[in-house]
Parts: structure tokens; sequence; C-alpha cells
């Protein structure tokens, strides 16, 4: 995991777990935020498994069907939540699809962390789940994500004072620890991102490359912004596999949620916000 501070800039690395799974989502999800409005984008590449998992932890090799498009950004409530590093287990298409009537109902700072938590208490299962099904598998699936990272996530919340209230989460998982979870405000101006950041780094320091902190550091308008985001994924696809498809755009501000470029079939997500 590589964390960049300066301009508040928190831009964090995972890649999705392989265990078990249905589909993966590379997925890169990046924000430009100040105290008027946070924009966020994120990528829309699914790439279904090439092998899934029986309970006795067979390998069953299957054939893998075109990738697709998925909507990895939605509005909850007050909240827009996009999450990085997330697969299907056990049934579940994506941890999106877990119940967030907590994150949904969320209307101050306390009411949002209390929410995220008790989502994240119901990611739990399914993965630990997985590894009681699959725990080789795990094993080695967790030796290639760093830190054992599995899922981060972002939260925005405008809440009934009017703040904009920013937390990402991450949650990871250590043999002999069990599954950890750390929730983090993010504050002042400036950028970040969770999920497939590696192509805009400069090396293992993990500091981003200085023309990509100039493009969304230099964008001050809504526009502006938009375009340095998608921009920027555009660069992260280039160099994962795992990016690509349509960039979705959202804008939250006191006033509240407005897509301003989101695909046909994600904007029922923010239908009334």
């Amino acid at each position: 995991m590589g964390i960049f501070r300066g301009v508040a800039v928190c831009l964090l690395v995972a890649s999705g777990v392989a265990w078990g799974e249905t589909s993966r989502h590379g997925t890169a999800i990046l924000w430009i935020n100040d105290a008027q409005e946070i924009v966020i984008a994120a990528d829309s590449k699914v790439i279904p498994s090439t092998s899934v998992v029986r309970g006795d932890g067979t390998v069953v090799p299957i054939a893998r069907a075109a990738t697709y498009d998925a909507c990895k950004l939605r509005a909850m409530g007050r909240t827009v939540v996009g999450v990085a590093g997330t697969v299907g287990v056990s049934g579940i298409t994506s941890v999106l699809d877990l119940d967030m009537k907590e994150i949904a109902r969320a209307q101050s700072r306390e009411e949002l962390v209390a929410g995220i938590a008790a989502w994240l208490k119901r990611v739990e299962k399914p993965y630990e789940q997985a590894i009681e099904d699959d725990p080789k598998g795990f094993a080695e699936s967790n030796q290639r994500n760093r830190n054992g990272v599995f899922l981060q996530a972002t939260f925005v919340l405008f809440d009934w004072k009017g703040e904009l209230l920013h937390y990402t989460s991450e949650a990871s998982y250590a043999p002999g620890v069990g599954i950890r979870v750390h929730t983090n405000a993010v504050e002042g101006e400036g950028f970040g991102g969770v999920g497939e950041m590696k192509p805009l780094q400069t090396g293992s320091d993990g500091r981003v490359k200085t023309e990509i902190n100039t493009l969304l550091l230099s964008a001050k308008t809504t526009e502006e912004r938009t375009a340095a985001l998608k921009k920027t994924i555009g660069s992260i696809a280039a160099g994962s596999e795992a990016v690509g498809g349509h960039v979705d755009v959202v804008q939250v501000t006191k006033d509240g949620i407005v897509p301003v470029d989101v695909k046909a079939g994600c904007a029922r997500y923010f239908v009334g916000r």
C-alpha cells in the first residue's frame, strides 16, 4: 500500500483477491476534493474469472466470458460509496450488493462511521467462509496481495449541517490475526484514490508521477476536474488490463449528489439524490 500526503493526498493501492471468485474488479477510483466539492470517478471494467473453487478446494477451470461494465459508484442516501478489490465470493456478486441501510440513513459523521463499521462486518462473513472453504487457495492469494488487503472503499457524505465528510476504509487478512479493518478521514484539499494505482507511481517509493500530480491539482472547476480524472483513469487503464470501460463521474457538494457523467445503466443509483 502506498500513501501520498502533502496536499491532503491519500492514494491507496490494492489488488483484487483471486480465490473462489466469479468475477474480479480491477477498479480505479479517484477523487479531487476541496471545501466546496468532491468529484469522484471510477472505471467500469469487470473481468470474469478463469476458474472457480469448489467447497472441497478443487479448482475448476471455466471459459472466461467477455469483460463487462459494472456500476462501481453508488449513492446510498446522502453518501456516495465506491469499492475496489471486491470479488464474487460464496455467491455474492459484489459487496456493493450487501445491505448498506446504516450508510443510507447516515446524516452525521458519527452515523457514517457507525454505518461503515456495520457494513464491513457483513463483508467479513463471505470472506471468512471463503477462507474456511479454501485455506490453501486463500493463503496463495494473500501472498499476492500486499499487506493482505482485499478490499478498499471510499465514502463521501453531505450531512444535515451541509458538511462534506469523506472516509476511506480498507480490510486486510493476516494469518493468526484474522480480518482487520482501518477507517480514516480524508481532510483538506487535494486528490486521492483507491484500487489499481500502480501505473501512476514512479517506483517502489510510491510517489505519484509529476505530470499526474500537476494535472489533478491544477484542475479547479467541476469540468476541469472531470476531464482530469477521466484522463488519469485512462492512463491507469493503459497500464492495467483490469481497468477500463466507461469512466463514471459523480459530484458531491453541500447541496447533494450530482451524477456528472454516468452510463445509462448506472443512472438508477443516483435518482432522487
